[in-house]
């Protein structure tokens, strides 16, 4: 093959590569699409107002009644909750996370329970489309998960340990208890006490959680990256509450014995 043949043949080569990098080009975006981060703004009866920032793989709570943020995210999913105020954190596994432990130092992190769940209907709530969903407990005690909002399974999890609703893999914006005097209400049994719809007194039809607002925003990576060279705290309350009623607190634990987890009552029984 001639010096010459042997250019004209590779300039066809190479040309013909460019061409199909170029059309292979044109079917691909120019850059990565950016995260949606959903912003929910809820209002818990546990926790107050809470605003929710989520996408597929991560989750941030501000609680503004504990002055403190609760965050987890792939890929190993561990619940870091802390307040910048003190520079404050516990951080511990996602099966360990309670949110009535945020709430009430007197509450120990229980197992969920596993509500049977039947799909009752869709909706929309304030423009945020949900799936609803009924438990045995009556056709008023009502959970609604949001359909559109894509995210992993263990965000479900978390944010149903946090408002303390039937579990599930989807978020959830709108929880109302049927606490009726003809509702089948679940037992929990302390130590030699059994309380019903875990110590809640009220009765009636009760909105455990609402979502009074949505938005679109931009994501953003610091935004879900837990703080460094905090000090960790040992119990979930110590860093929700401040450090004046976490004192309050210790008092009280130190009068009637509450060492560790497992608690003793004055009769000598233990909560587990």
């Amino acid at each position: 093959m001639s010096n010459q043949r042997f250019k004209n043949l590779a300039v066809l080569t190479l040309a013909a590569f460019s061409c199909a990098i170029s059309s292979a080009a044109s079917f691909l975006p120019c850059q990565a699409t950016p995260k949606t981060v959903w912003q929910l703004d809820q209002y818990s009866d546990n926790l107050g107002d809470c605003q929710v920032f989520v996408f597929h793989d991560g989750v941030k709570v501000v609680c503004k009644k504990l002055k403190c943020e609760v965050l987890t995210a792939a890929p190993d999913w561990k619940v870091h909750c802390y307040r910048s105020d003190e520079k404050i954190e516990w951080v511990d596994d996602l099966s360990n996370f309670g949110g009535d432990s945020m709430s009430n130092p007197f509450a120990r992190i229980r197992k969920i329970r596993q509500f049977k769940l039947a799909e009752i209907g869709t909706g929309s709530l304030k423009g945020l489309n949900y799936t609803k969903y009924k438990t045995k407990v009556s056709d008023k005690d009502l959970l609604y998960l949001a359909s559109e909002i894509d995210v992993a399974p263990e965000i479900g999890d978390f944010l149903s340990r946090l408002y303390v609703t039937p579990i599930s893999s989807k978020i959830p914006i709108y929880r109302c208890l049927d606490r009726s005097k003809d509702s089948k209400l679940p037992e929990t049994k302390i130590g030699i006490i059994n309380v019903g719809a875990n110590g809640d007194l009220r009765t009636g039809l009760i909105d455990k959680l609402k979502t009074t607002g949505w938005k679109k925003i931009a994501y953003s990576s610091p935004a879900f990256k837990a703080p460094s060279g905090y000090k960790r705290a040992k119990e979930l309350y110590q860093a929700t509450y401040s450090q004046s009623k976490k004192g309050e607190f210790s008092e009280i634990f130190d009068e009637i014995g509450y060492k560790s987890d497992v608690r003793a009552l004055k009769n000598g029984a233990k909560t587990k």
